[in-house]
């Protein structure tokens, strides 16, 4: 089974709490749509409490050759995996949103002459060129 990611909304409080650990109360759903035999949408939503309050959402999609027929699962299986899916798909999520507030806090960072990247960028100061990388967008788990 292959879980992706496609979009992701963040909505995080300007400020970092002061403190250097914070017990965060977490209400989630996930939402799933079924797209074809082989794949189907989901949507999870992950909402903070009011002391660090975050709004997050992950879109993706999950697919296999067949969901209802991979290694002949039968209803009885199905609805044990609809179980068990949401929460491996809210583990990810929470994971991603974790990493994604690590990302975005503020960091200081000192700049004096010694640092390689103004070093580098005194000396191409004439001669900027672009080069473009094509990234892969997808993730997959």
């Amino acid at each position: 089974m292959k879980i992706s990611v496609n979009k992701i909304q963040i909505i995080r409080p300007e400020s970092n709490p002061k403190k250097s650990s914070l017990n965060l109360n977490v209400d989630w759903h996930v939402d799933f749509m079924e797209k074809s035999r082989s794949s189907m949408e989901y949507s999870c939503f992950i909402k903070t409490s009011p002391e660090y309050p975050i709004d997050f959402k992950i879109n993706g999609i999950v697919g296999s050759e067949n969901l209802k027929e991979e290694n002949k699962i039968e209803s009885k299986d199905l609805k044990d995996l609809n179980t068990i899916l949401p929460g491996i798909i809210f583990d990810n999520s929470l994971n991603i949103m974790l990493n994604l507030i690590n990302l975005t806090k503020d960091v200081n960072i000192s700049i004096n002459r010694s640092n390689q990247y103004l070093k580098d960028s005194l000396a191409k100061k004439n001669s900027i060129k672009s080069n473009y990388t094509k990234i892969n967008p997808c993730l997959n788990y």
